[in-house]
């Protein structure tokens, strides 16, 4: 019984799943499921700044073990990518944009 409930939970799992990403491919113009397609990308520009963070060093003996750790605040450069996402519906041939933005830790 425990089996076919478990089973059960997870065919619904990925059922919601899967609705989620059909529902977030579809078209804002026909609005079908599953019909978007990339069409590339473009830079649209690049900003690049400093940030505070707080790191965590863990301090280990010869054998291994955990003997301490240290909260320190650290300054790094980190540089925001913004771009301009091109895509089409497969259905309608419909055309639209998306922006995006990378963040990465120089």
């Amino acid at each position: 019984m425990e089996n076919v409930i478990f089973v059960l939970i997870l065919i619904s799992a990925v059922g919601l799943v899967a609705i989620g990403i059909g529902f977030s491919l579809r078209c804002p113009k026909c609005k079908k499921w599953w019909c978007l397609k990339n069409d590339g990308s473009k830079v649209t520009s690049e900003n690049t700044k400093y940030e505070t963070v707080t790191r965590n060093d863990i301090h280990k003996d010869r054998k291994g073990k955990e003997i301490g750790r240290t909260t320190r605040k650290e300054q790094i450069r980190v540089t925001y990518t913004h771009f301009l996402n091109f895509h089409f519906c497969k259905k309608c041939g419909h055309k639209w944009t998306t922006t995006s933005c990378k963040r990465r830790e120089m």
